[in-house]
């Protein structure tokens, strides 16, 4: 195929680079770094050259950014927004950097997008979703002045150069558009649009109870039990029953219901609501040892919380997820479990089950509270929405708020699928995103720490407490906060 335009390459690349970096200068930098190595590798010489040409674009306008570079003219009104959207495309993956910079920041259809990637529309609307603007903020709005109808000032020389420049852009879209479309075939439609469960998350959420509400009440104390067995079929072991303690609180125990229509009760034999919490172990970590080094059943019981802890056959795996599912299914049918108030918390991989968990089975839980570790998949959907708690220390040596394992974790030796862990910075910002709440806003902490915070409309919450230190653990003041979380965060649907 003819090489494309050089005018267009350059606009399709500033257009990318100066949303990214909010000025001039840099972003010609990072343009001259990506064309040199797409050019070198042979990229424009490809009909995929566009998409090629994002890819780089991208990369080295997070390079520039990271070495704090500015050297003329910064624009740092939407510092903030920049500086959000750039350190979500640092840990995204090639192809969610392309369909989002080709989407969002240059400003192509989705249709375009997937014809220029080679991928389905469903697919391309799927990886541009993972860096998608808050509500009511467009990416396209960061763009230079000159190039998207500056001041009367703006040299006018530049614009008509800027508008032949468009022009030939959209020549290339067109004949790169009608070309793909040849070859990949008919383009398949994206289907209805999923159902959306509307959420209102509130303390005073009313009370609803499970099946197992219907069963005689169990008597305070701890059991073990098993479910019937796990859904999963990932590896041999989770088609066996799925051990789990549980530990009953008095039935005199109030509940979180401040309406008064379905208080505790004394009566023998009545069951009572109450609010569930499962806790999900650390890898290699017991059951017993988890509840004695934090200390969380017992402070959960003491507040009137019906625990149930499980330690998964495959630690941060896939299957890990479905054997929470299984766990939660066996207490919602054989207890009474009030299912406005269901929290999942775990430590590390248990952290990354957790959060996992809440994105495949949102219509389960109310709460996702993981301490050191997550797992949040870019198309993470939250229907009805969920709020989330992360608590991490900075000094974590084994899931380091950045990302990625660290020297006191590995990766999980099963042969099931495993859990890709998720900086802190990224689950916060694609949870955000998936319950409808802006970009998080970030405030100091007592300590040193950090807190970064956002709220959506129904009242869902994300929130990310980070101290300075602390390793890879747990404390009293974490069970308390993760408690005090839950009981904020009930949720009612419809």
């Amino acid at each position: 195929m003819a090489r494309p335009d050089r005018s267009a390459v350059n606009a399709n690349a500033y257009a990318i680079a100066y949303r990214l970096l909010g000025d001039r200068a840099a972003a010609q930098a990072a343009i001259g770094i990506a064309l040199q190595r797409v050019d070198a590798a042979g990229g424009l010489d490809r009909t995929d050259w566009l998409a090629v040409l994002a890819s780089s674009t991208v990369e080295q306008s997070v390079g520039v950014a990271a070495t704090g570079i500015r050297p003329s003219e910064p624009d740092s009104a939407q510092e903030g927004l920049r500086s959000a959207l750039r350190r979500r495309l640092a840990s995204a993956s090639n192809d969610e950097r392309t369909a989002a910079a080709l989407h969002h920041l240059a400003g192509y259809s989705i249709d375009q997008v997937a014809a220029f990637m080679g991928r389905t529309p469903a697919d391309v609307a799927r990886l541009a979703g993972v860096i998608a603007p808050p509500p009511g903020v467009s990416y396209r709005d960061l763009g230079d002045p000159i190039l998207i109808g500056g001041s009367a000032t703006d040299d006018p020389r530049r614009r008509v150069r800027v508008s032949v420049s468009t022009a030939l852009t959209a020549l290339v879209v067109i004949a790169l558009a009608i070309g793909a479309s040849r070859c990949v075939g008919p383009r398949p439609s994206l289907g209805p649009a999923p159902a959306h469960v509307t959420a209102h998350v509130s303390a005073d959420a009313p009370v609803v109870t499970s099946a197992g509400c219907s069963r005689p009440a169990t008597p305070a104390g701890t059991y073990w039990s098993t479910t019937a067995q796990s859904p999963s079929a990932s590896i041999a072991a989770t088609s066996s029953p799925v051990p789990f303690r549980v530990a009953v609180p008095q039935q005199g125990v109030p509940t979180s219901d401040p309406s008064g229509s379905n208080v505790s009760t004394t009566n023998e034999g009545a069951p009572t609501p109450h609010p569930l919490l499962l806790a999900v172990t650390d890898a290699g970590e017991s059951i017993d040892s988890f509840m004695t080094d934090t200390g969380l059943e017992q402070a959960a019981v003491e507040q009137g919380f019906l625990v149930a802890t499980v330690a998964p056959h495959a630690s941060g795996t896939i299957a890990s997820v479905d054997d929470v599912a299984a766990v939660l299914n066996t207490m919602l049918s054989e207890s009474c479990v009030d299912t406005s108030r269901v929290t999942v918390t775990g430590l590390g991989s248990g952290a990354q089950t957790a959060t996992a968990f809440g994105c495949s089975q949102p219509q389960l839980v109310s709460v996702i509270a993981g301490v050191g570790g997550a797992s949040v998949p870019g198309d993470c959907t939250l229907s009805p929405a969920v709020s989330l708690l992360l608590m991490w220390n900075a000094d974590d040596q084994a899931f380091p708020p950045d990302g990625g394992y660290g020297p006191l974790a590995a990766p999980p030796s099963s042969a099931a699928a495993p859990l890709p862990p998720t900086a802190a910075g990224q689950a916060v910002s694609i949870w955000s995103r998936a319950i409808g709440a802006p970009e998080p806003e970030r405030s100091t902490a007592e300590g040193g720490g950090s807190v970064e915070q956002s709220r959506s409309p129904s009242g869902a919450q994300v929130k990310w407490v980070s101290a300075p230190t602390g390793g890879h653990t747990w404390t009293p003041d974490t069970s308390q906060a993760i408690l005090e979380y839950a009981e904020q965060h009930a949720r009612s649907t419809g």
